[in-house]
Formats: structure tokens, C-alpha cells, sequence
């Protein structure tokens, strides 16, 4: 995890088809909670 001004960037690592991808996905913490801040969602591209 790492961290943008109030937004944090969780890394996941995924196998997809036999192959390792790493994905990232903005978060933002408020209080006792995690807000997920998708990219695009008209897209439907969650992941940066």
C-alpha cells in the first residue's frame, strides 16, 4: 500500500490465465471505513 495526498493505492497481485498480473486499486479511508474510488466506473475500469 502506498499512499497520495488522502487516497491510498492497494497493489494486488492476481493470476489471470496462468500468468501473475499486479493490480491497483485507489482507496480512501474515512474514519473506520475504506471507500473504493474506481477510475472510470462509465467504463467500467475499477483498476488503475
Amino acid at each position: 500500500m502506498s499512499g497520495i495526498g488522502s487516497y491510498k493505492i492497494l497493489n494486488y497481485t492476481c493470476i489471470i490465465h496462468q500468468t501473475k498480473v499486479i493490480k491497483q486499486l485507489k482507496v480512501k479511508i474515512e474514519n473506520d471505513s475504506t471507500r473504493i474510488c474506481p477510475k472510470n466506473l462509465g467504463k467500467g475500469i475499477v483498476f488503475q
